[in-house]
């Protein structure tokens, strides 16, 4: 069976360009016209997909091509995007930037596998003309690409159609509209990307601003008319979610918030009742949880890389009182459904990170429910 899933990826000509504020206001911009939107980012980003879900409030999802094959990503858009009316996709970093030199994994890997059309936003500020050989060097890097279009930031109202008229002359390709300089909006940053959602003062302000900006100075109408050209998605088999058959807590606060929304979803599917706490403030575990240690001893284990909640280690070494990071340097985690091994890996500390892993399993007078 096929879905027809309306989707658009926009990307850009490298990092700094403004996409995460291009995708802010794209994503407000339809919202307050009525539109239903499905966000993603591709690549291993957390931060950005939180800034996603403050204007959506939908969970963001990711479709990073180094964790997932062509068809798990499909898959993934086709079964999340059932309830929207538009997906919307933020790349990473430049179009064409993948694993060490290549496009291996890259925003244009992405466009290809989901066969979506690329939208690339430009920033043409103290250029003239030669903002059209970056665009047609997008252009003509990989004849095969899916570039349709390109979006301007950081322009001048007053110099739109000047950057528009040379870029559409060159290219071919239309140019769908332009946010300009907006100081208020601007999300501070640091070295490792920028703040979290919940670290930004008058965040839902800016929200707005970007949203209304956006539906004076963008060609809505356009773009969504550009994502319906996408074709159908194979439609999966949604899986339905069984009973609870243990309790798995997860670290969730200011500090600890980097999941992926598809993997405590994956969880979820399999039995797991995710139990949220904070590391920061709550004065005790939840109930019904023993820590590493005796998991360790009882052969319990529900985690996995891509699964486990990170704590910094002071606060590990406060929680669980007595334990030396040797007890927990060697064991093997394994994820338990249905009593197969679906997944394993080795927890290790590493003695220059701040960081340890650490697992919260239910484990009843028999051992794991099965």
């Amino acid at each position: 069976m096929q879905n027809h899933i309306p989707r658009l990826l926009l990307s850009a000509t490298g990092s700094d360009s403004g996409k995460t504020t291009m995708m802010l206001a794209l994503l407000s911009a339809f919202q307050k016209s009525g539109v239903v939107v499905q966000s993603y980012k591709s690549g291993p980003d957390y931060i950005d997909p939180m800034f996603h879900e403050a204007v959506t409030h939908r969970p963001a999802y990711h479709t990073d091509p180094f964790f997932l094959q062509s068809d798990a990503m499909r898959k993934l858009v086709a079964a999340t995007a059932q309830q929207a009316d538009l997906a919307l996709i933020e790349g990473a970093m430049g179009f064409y930037d993948g694993i060490g030199q290549t496009s291996e994994a890259s925003a244009y890997t992405v466009s290809q596998w989901l066969e979506t059309p690329a939208v690339l936003v430009v920033n043409p500020q103290k250029m003239g003309r030669s903002v059209a050989a970056i665009c047609k060097g997008f252009l003509q890097l990989e004849p095969h690409n899916r570039i349709v279009g390109f979006l301007l930031n950081r322009v001048r109202s007053g110099m739109a159609a000047y950057y528009q008229a040379i870029i559409e002359r060159e290219t071919g390709l239309p140019v769908y509209g332009y946010l300009p300089e907006l100081p208020e909006v601007q999300l501070p940053s640091r070295h490792l990307g920028l703040y979290t959602a919940e670290e930004v003062d008058t965040l839902q302000e800016k929200i707005d601003l970007l949203g209304e900006t956006a539906r004076k100075t963008i060609a809505l109408e356009r773009l969504q008319a550009l994502a319906e050209t996408a074709p159908p998605l194979p439609l999966p088999e949604l899986p339905s979610m069984p009973p609870h058959s243990f309790r798995l807590g997860v670290a969730k606060d200011a500090a600890f918030c980097f999941y992926y929304a598809e993997n405590l979803e994956l969880l979820q599917q399999n039995g797991a009742e995710l139990v949220f706490f904070s590391p920061l403030t709550d004065s005790a575990l939840p109930e019904q949880f023993v820590i590493v240690e005796q998991a360790a001893r009882d052969g319990v284990f529900y985690s996995a890389d891509t699964y486990y909640s990170r704590v910094a280690l002071d606060v590990f070494e406060h929680l669980f009182e007595g334990s030396t990071t040797d007890d927990f340097n060697l064991f093997a985690l394994e994820i338990l459904v249905g009593g197969n091994v679906v997944e394993r890996s080795q927890l290790s500390l590493n003695c220059y990170s701040l960081h340890v892993s650490f697992i919260l399993s239910n484990v009843t007078k028999n051992g794991p429910t099965q």
